[in-house]
């Protein structure tokens, strides 16, 4: 009897019986329909929380294998939604900031999502491989499996954000309330004043609070 072998849409397994559901055939994903074993073609499935896109020849990419620009939090982390993510990575970076500091941390966040040089989702912004500390130290994890930890002051200033950019046009500068004032703010960078001279960089800074902000990496 043929074993290991494809039969038409379907594929023998080592039993000489068709298999059904996810299978990795050499490097390969396919999905197998538990009910024809007929391979699936052209859609997506989710698989404990991991998506497999299959092509029209049913060959599979599962999320894990195409995304490796995040780090290994963004499949372990509870699936939050923004206002509640944005919060946390807000609570982490600025949380013993004044509000205003914490504010301008969450248009950096929200600067990188529409800029052309980074991810367009807030989840990808935030767990972006080498980005953002929390994201990979579990402070950010931390936060998440303890939503108490979080300050309204932090989801305040989430809710604020996000309201400022629901209606974002491409190639807006967005303004930031500064003390007395209202200045452009499409910084995209951020860290403290020791780590930006530690690091050498030369860009143009503005100081807030205990962090510095700057547009260009260099």
């Amino acid at each position: 009897r043929l074993t290991n072998t494809w039969k038409g849409k379907r594929y023998l397994g080592s039993d000489g019986k068709a298999v059904k559901g996810l299978q990795k055939i050499g490097s390969v994903y396919y999905y197998f329909d538990p009910s024809t074993y007929k391979k699936a073609v052209n859609t997506s499935i989710t698989i404990k929380g991991v998506t497999y896109e299959f092509d029209s020849t049913g060959k599979g990419k599962s999320s894990i294998d195409t995304n490796e620009s995040v780090e290994a939090t963004y499949y372990t982390d509870p699936n939050v939604d923004d206002e509640t993510l944005l919060a946390s990575i807000i609570y982490c970076e600025a949380g013993n900031q004044a509000y205003v500091g914490k504010v301008a941390v969450g248009m950096v966040v929200m600067n990188r999502v529409k800029s052309i040089l980074f991810p367009n989702t807030l989840k990808e912004v935030v767990y972006a491989k080498t980005q953002f500390t929390p994201a990979r130290d579990g402070s950010l994890t931390r936060i998440l499996n303890n939503p108490l930890l979080m300050t309204e002051e932090c989801r305040q200033a989430a809710a604020q954000v996000l309201a400022m950019y629901k209606d974002y046009v491409p190639g807006q500068t967005m303004r930031l309330q500064l003390k007395n004032k209202s200045i452009a703010f499409s910084y995209l960078f951020f860290m403290t004043q020791p780590a930006y001279a530690r690091l050498g960089l030369t860009s143009k800074t503005r100081k807030i609070g205990d962090h510095v902000f700057f547009k260009l990496w260099r």
